[in-house]
């Protein structure tokens, strides 16, 4: 069985303490690629609780942000409204 994965170490960056960090996964809803981001754990919460991703996660690209948000890579949105 083949599994499509992307791990993003991003938030994980000169991180001595790994206690305060999540593991954050989804799945595409275009590609159906699984995606796990390691995330502040504070932060993830924060943005569940209405704050702005831009704020709660200033160390992730918009890319990385949109795909948290919305669950699609940025190259599956171009694929999505390639006629928009």
């Amino acid at each position: 069985m083949s599994t499509n994965l992307h791990y993003n170490l991003t938030g994980l960056q000169d991180v001595e303490d790994s206690s305060n960090f999540t593991h954050y996964s989804n799945k595409c809803n275009y590609c159906n690629i699984y995606n796990i981001m390691i995330v502040h754990t504070a932060h993830l919460e924060d943005w569940q609780n209405g704050t702005f991703a831009q704020k709660a996660f200033p160390y992730l690209n918009a890319d990385e942000r949109e795909l948290i948000m919305t669950g699609t890579h940025s190259g599956c949105w171009e694929k999505i409204f390639k006629d928009y």
